[in-house]
């Protein structure tokens, strides 16, 4: 079993090393109140689904505006939020 660990977590470690020099990866962090009143005002998204764990006290939000089609992806935990990724091209696919 160990043999057979050692290869996988060295393909994890050359494949994240890959992507980590593809593109780079600004997160930014802050009061939940602050971001979400920024993104509000001045790009008027508002929370479209908020994503939550029962084993973990971090929640995901996801933001959007449909008139404009920008959206805003956030870790929260606590009053922290962290903006992962943001965007200008929102696609709808559908309602379940």
């Amino acid at each position: 079993m160990k043999k057979l660990i050692l290869p996988i977590l060295i393909a994890a470690s050359a494949a994240s090393s890959a992507f980590a020099s593809d593109q780079q990866i600004n997160v930014k962090c802050g009061d939940f109140n602050a971001i979400v009143k920024v993104l509000t005002e001045q790009y008027k998204e508002l929370p479209n689904t908020i994503m939550a764990n029962s084993e973990r006290e971090t929640k995901y939000v996801f933001m959007t505006n449909t008139k404009t089609n920008t959206w805003t992806y956030l870790a929260v935990k606590d009053d922290v939020a962290c903006v992962l990724a943001t965007g200008d091209k929102l696609i709808y696919i559908g309602t379940h």
